[in-house]
């Protein structure tokens, strides 16, 4: 179904906003625009998953099959969270909205534990070649707990994620979050806190895979 792979648009900003703004012709040659309607959205997401089906992936882990969510995808302009997003279709679920951390004004490359700043200017585009709304907020606050096990702690720069999924949650209603993470244990324990403290489900379809088998798939879909 895709003519363009995703992850070109996580990595080149001036080729998503050709993409994105191009002619008729162009359009349907890129990843096409979600509808609004709950109807066509479905209908997209159906295709998604035809498409997907064919990839030859590794079983997904049957614990995120057990319930079909809304989920809320976590963007950082990198090719791992969009690859994540594609997996959590393949699975059933339902893309709602995306979600970004963005640096605050100045350099465009934060210096974060936790979060991936570098690709932060493409994520509009890629938001509005999926077709769904984003939801944005400035990192504020820095590591305060350096621990693997994160516990809740005043102006950790992790509390700012906190901070947006709550808001997304009073505008659309979702169960499930969607990250990119493979290896950091750091970052997937804290997606998870917040998570667990918001009564949603962490969706990391990517965790712990090898990683040439991984780009190799990338690549290849």
């Amino acid at each position: 179904m895709f003519q363009q792979p995703l992850q070109s648009i996580a990595t080149s900003s001036s080729k998503t906003a050709s993409q994105c703004n191009g002619s008729d012709q162009t359009r349907e040659n890129r990843l096409p625009s979600i509808p609004s309607t709950t109807l066509q959205t479905n209908k997209h997401q159906h295709i998604l998953s035809k498409q997907m089906s064919k990839e030859k992936t590794p079983p997904l882990k049957k614990k995120f099959f057990l319930k079909r969510m809304k989920v809320v995808g976590l963007v950082s302009g990198g090719k791992d969270s969009i690859y994540n997003l594609m997996q959590c279709v393949k699975a059933g679920h339902t893309l709602v909205a995306v979600a970004h951390l963005r640096p605050p004004r100045g350099p465009a490359e934060l210096d974060s534990f936790m979060y991936q700043t570098v690709g932060s200017e493409v994520v509009s585009g890629i938001a509005e070649c999926l077709g769904v709304p984003l939801f944005v907020a400035d990192i504020e606050g820095k590591q305060v707990s350096s621990e693997l096990e994160y516990s809740p702690s005043t102006g950790d720069e992790v509390e700012c994620l906190h901070t947006l999924l709550s808001r997304i949650l009073k505008e659309i209603p979702f169960e499930g979050v969607s990250s990119g993470a493979i290896f950091s244990t750091y970052q997937k324990n804290r997606v998870e806190n917040v998570c667990s403290r918001l009564g949603l489900t962490s969706l990391a379809f990517l965790w712990r895979r090898d990683q040439s088998e991984l780009l190799s798939e990338v690549i290849d879909s």
